[in-house]
């Protein structure tokens, strides 16, 4: 007999009472602990986005990533890229970890395995620089004994100490910032000897000494007790290295060193030495002083002496600064300067000025800590910079005869040769140079001189000038002008071509981007904020100077390292609501904000701006915004001219070391990232790229200027784009909401959610009898009912019906009507059917049905009482 529906009820709950879920059988423990790994990364320096080197050692070493098949030298560009995503590939060092290689590692320098080159192997040093200094106790201490040995030798407090589950105990120092790879290894030697000479009789391990040999990573299991390491006495501070060499004794003795096969360093990438852009030896009035060759601070280093205990050891010092004297000597001689001074007597003068280094005297310097000349190795600067710094001392100092008498066929800006001083031609010869040549010379005056006038205005008239006298008025007009002053910015930041072959991308140092805000706001570089007027480009800079100070999140990305100072100029906005801007965001009161209402693209303003980043190393300059402050010099903002104006700016902003963020006005024909930027496309080209800042739309194209949300685009050279939704809060911060794909798709699935859910509203009567029915059920909290069990509650068929067959057609049109709705509304998750398991007949066709809360909502918003 068909039963009823609490009978149908009951054995529904008891079906579901002997439902079990079987427990999971418990996970045996990881080899490695990659939370403690990553974090004692974090602590040497090693983010979680950067290259590390992992490794599984012991008899031998596996490390990971290994290099390329094939290659002799890591591809540490490789490396950093597949950093980037955040991922460390622990699998893989986890199945290295077996008998041979029982233990985890890492190596704690950048740049690959190696320190030395092999002779006769075409590879390179791998690693040139280092952060982290350590020792660990071989033997003759306990573990609490080795946890104070550093108080015990005077050392200042570790970043933090490495217990490794054995008998050692690690103590870590992580330096402020990365040093030369001979510093680092210095350093390292004088931990051990400040802890030897406490602890009579005992060692430390030696090896560790070198930047490639294996140090232990937290995390792992120590392979002779079964063990954990962990980290303990964790301080997190960093340490110049003077202040760690300052507790540490002196080493007396200068290491020995291979002479390097060149006395030039490596350039960095984009610097190579132009023609005309640095003074030839004819053109010099005076001899080059040899310290320009050297570094400022070994400079420093001659004229204040150094005493003992500052510092890295005074016999090591010295004979650092014997090695690079002489190949800066060398390098003056090669490029055939003058040069005004020896090594020998700037040796002498340090010597001097640090007490003779504690020895007899003078001779006893040079014959003891004075390098011998084929061991002078590399100078201090690459061929480039050393270039560089002599053309900024020449003009400086008015040292520069330049002029335009280089060729024989021509003699200053005029056709006539006698214009020109000293010239032993023939002063009846009034041939004119061609064309050709004649544009090579305003090339290279422009290179030379044009750049270093930063007002646009003046530089225009004075290059009018020189072409009038080089007689091109006629073949060179204003704009052509303008883009040879383009040319001449494009050389000077090195976007000029140049093939590097295999050799060469070898040798180069690998190149990084600097960031200010790691893929939003690259360093050293301008960047552009676009957007049509009132949609919050303010806002948005505002936003980028709150994170900078506060180093608060911005579009989803955070600033990294030190807080840095921010000059922020507001020009384009009154200094009221400029005011209650910085307030709302918590930065008006912050130290190292500089404000200025004002700003003109004058040569003075130019200067002052100039001095307050000088003053202030680092800063990132923010202005607001580019229209308003280019107001004074007439450039109309679609020539060619308003892109010179930019790169004069940036160029200010980044010889001086700073950052620049510029706030610019949008195009009124549309368009995002780059596109959505006015005016001359050149003033997107002068910088790395653009963030554009959009009202949404609704679904009819219409800006919806009234709310708080924003598309942002970044179009960029340097790190990824994105495309995002952001909120614009009230605090003054712009956060990631959603891609603008995702916020794009859920609006759209709301609205066509909307569309449904509106036909809803009316249902018929049968169906919202049926609902009435699962409106009550649901408040008594009743089991889930068949339809035609919904149906007969609602007397919308007789009571003796039991299957569909059983109704008349009236019923059957209901019983219809009510399933196409049942479908309808569990598709908009207002209804929810469950598989008949009571075991009756018919039960496995049979589909119980009952309101979800959303769908008992949907029926109290429906006309009626329900």
């Amino acid at each position: 007999m068909p039963q009823s529906i609490a009978d149908e009820a009951l054995l529904l709950i008891r079906g579901r009472r002997q439902q079990r879920e079987a427990k999971d059988p418990k996970e045996s423990a990881p080899l490695i602990d990659t939370v403690m790994a990553a974090k004692m990364l974090r602590l040497c320096g090693i983010g979680a986005t950067d290259p590390v080197i992992l490794c599984a050692y012991g008899d031998t070493n596996k490390f990971v990533p290994a290099r390329a098949r094939g290659q002799k030298n890591y591809d540490w560009a490789a490396v950093t890229a597949a950093a980037k995503n955040g991922e460390r590939p622990w699998a893989t060092v986890e199945a290295k970890l077996n008998c041979d290689t029982k233990n985890l590692g890492f190596i704690s320098c950048p740049g690959g395995t190696r320190v030395k080159c092999k002779p006769g192997r075409d590879d390179i040093q791998e690693i040139t620089e280092g952060q982290v200094l350590f020792f660990e106790v071989d033997k003759g201490l306990s573990r609490e004994e080795q946890i104070a040995a550093p108080a015990k030798a005077g050392l200042p407090e570790p970043t933090f100490m490495h217990d490794t589950g054995g008998r050692s105990v690690w103590s870590y120092f992580v330096l402020d910032t990365t040093y030369p790879v001979d510093d680092v290894m210095h350093g390292r030697r004088a931990l051990s000897k400040a802890i030897e000479d406490a602890h009579p009789g005992v060692k430390t391990d030696h090896s560790l000494w070198s930047p490639h040999q294996p140090a232990r990573l937290v995390g792992g299991i120590h392979p002779k007790t079964g063990k954990r390491g962990a980290l303990i006495n964790v301080t997190g501070k960093r340490y110049r290295l003077d202040e760690i060499l300052n507790r540490c004794p002196d080493l007396d003795e200068s290491p020995k060193v291979k002479s390097s096969e060149s006395i030039w360093r490596q350039p960095s990438p984009g610097d190579e030495v132009i023609e005309g852009m640095y003074p030839t030896p004819a053109e010099l009035s005076v001899a080059i002083p040899l310290t320009l060759a050297i570094a400022k601070a070994n400079v420093e280093r001659i004229t204040n002496g150094q005493q003992s205990g500052e510092g890295t050891g005074r016999p090591l010092r010295a004979y650092y600064l014997s090695r690079c004297l002489q190949a800066g000597y060398a390098q003056l001689q090669e490029l055939g300067y003058d040069i005004d001074g020896t090594p020998e007597e700037l040796f002498d003068t340090f010597c001097i000025n640090s007490k003779n280094l504690g020895l007899e005297g003078l001779d006893d310097c040079r014959d003891r800590h004075y390098a011998e000349a084929s061991d002078i190795g590399t100078g201090d600067k690459s061929k480039p910079v050393l270039l560089q710094d002599i053309r900024h001392w020449a003009e400086k100092n008015n040292h520069w005869r330049w002029s335009f008498s280089k060729s024989k066929q021509f003699k200053g800006f005029g056709a006539n040769p006698s214009q020109c001083k000293g010239s032993t031609r023939s002063k009846t010869r009034k041939t004119p140079s061609t064309i050709s040549f004649r544009l090579k010379v305003l090339d290279r005056y422009i290179g030379w001189f044009g750049l270093k006038v930063r007002n646009t205005l003046h530089r225009t008239v004075i290059l009018r000038d020189i072409r009038k006298r080089l007689d091109l008025k006629e073949h060179l007009k204003d704009p052509e002008l303008q883009s040879k002053v383009l040319e001449a910015h494009d050389r000077l930041n090195g976007n000029t071509y140049k093939a590097l072959n295999h050799q060469d991308r070898a040798a180069m140092p690998t190149p990084t981007v600097e960031w200010c805000i790691p893929q939003l706001i690259p360093a050293k570089d301008a960047t552009l904020i676009v957007g049509a007027p009132k949609v919050g480009k303010t806002r948005a800079a505002i936003a980028v100077v709150k994170s900078l100070l506060l180093s608060t999140d911005c579009l989803g990305c955070k600033p990294c390292g030190q807080v840095p100072w921010v000059i922020f100029v507001s020009d384009d906005q009154s200094a009221g609501d400029t005011v209650d801007m910085m307030k709302a965001a918590a930065i008006y009161e912050h130290p190292k904000l500089l404000w200025s209402q004002r700003f003109r693209l004058t040569a003075d303003q130019l200067d002052q701006l100039l001095r307050d980043v000088k003053t202030h190393p680092g800063a990132v300059i923010v202005i607001d915004s580019l229209r308003s402050i280019s107001t004074s010099t007439g450039v109309d903002e679609n020539s060619a001219q308003m892109a010179t104006l930019v790169y004069d700016l940036k160029q200010t902003a980044i010889d001086a070391g700073g950052t620049l963020v510029l706030v610019h006005h949008g195009s009124k024909s549309g368009g995002t990232g780059k596109d959505a930027s006015s005016g001359h496309n050149g003033i997107t080209g002068a910088t790395n790229g653009a963030i554009s800042i959009h009202h949404l739309e609704d679904e009819n194209g219409i800006p919806q200027k009234m709310s708080h949300y924003r598309r942002v685009v970044r179009e960029m050279r340097s790190g990824p784009p994105f495309d995002i939704v952001a909120l614009m809060e009230s605090d003054g911060s712009l956060s990631k909401a959603a891609t603008f794909e995702e916020w794009s798709l859920k609006k759209l699935e709301q609205n066509k959610q909307a569309e449904r859910q509106s036909k809803l509203q009316e249902p018929p009567k049968s169906v919202a009898a049926m609902l009435i029915t699962m409106a009550e059920l649901f408040d008594n909290k009743e089991e889930p009912h068949a339809l035609l069990e919904l149906m007969k509650a609602a007397k919308l068929c007789r009571p003796k019906v039991q299957v569909k067959n059983d109704c008349n057609n009236r019923e059957t049109a209901d019983y219809n009507n009510c399933m196409i709705w049942v479908t309808k509304l569990g598709d908009e998750g207002f209804i929810t059917a469950h598989r008949d398991d009571s075991g009756t007949s018919g039960a496995q066709r049979r589909r119980l049905l009952e309101l979800t809360q959303d769908g008992r909502n949907y029926i109290r918003g429906l006309n009626g009482a329900f």
